[in-house]
């Protein structure tokens, strides 16, 4: 977006708090992109940085508040330390119904110019059990390795697809 700068540390292990405080600090050595008066930065996965990368956060909220808003994405409360959880607004979003996650998997489809029957999208929107991840990635590798599937009007064997993807990455 124009708007904000995303960031998942998480997936740099014990160097996620090198990898947020050299972030923020390159992003705000910039001007904010746009006309707002401060920085967004969305911190994805948040609950999974280690507490050393969370206490360093706690500090660098206090001291930018003035020129920087964070937005940390959770899976779970419970594994974010409360001082930085009492100085965040939360908000709880519940995960998308089927009709979302068909109509998304539709749009994904027309933008990508993937040939798919109705049925097929509604199946594996039902396989996820209302989990977006799991919904494209499952249609992106039914692309990939078996794209005739998506064209079939006959329900999808995912037993299969899931014994070739273990297959795969074994």
């Amino acid at each position: 977006s124009n708007y904000h700068y995303q960031i998942d540390p998480s997936a740099h292990g014990v160097y996620d708090r090198l990898i947020i405080q050299g972030f923020v600090k390159d992003m705000l050595q910039a001007k904010p992109i746009c006309d707002i008066p401060y920085h967004i930065i969305v911190i994805e996965n948040a609950d999974h940085l280690t507490l050393e990368a969370q206490q360093s956060l706690r500090r660098t909220l206090e001291k930018h508040i003035d020129n920087c808003r964070f937005i940390f994405i959770i899976s779970q409360e419970s594994t974010l330390i409360e001082p930085l959880m009492s100085r965040c607004i939360q908000l709880r979003l519940s995960a998308p119904n089927y009709d979302q996650i068909e109509s998304i998997l539709q749009d994904i489809c027309k933008k990508e110019k993937i040939n798919y029957q109705l049925p097929q999208l509604k199946q594996i929107a039902q396989y996820s059990q209302r989990n977006l991840n799991n919904a494209i990635n499952l249609l992106q590798y039914i692309n990939i390795y078996s794209p005739d599937i998506l064209n079939k009007n006959e329900p999808i064997d995912f037993k299969s697809i899931v014994e070739i993807d273990n297959y795969l990455h074994s």
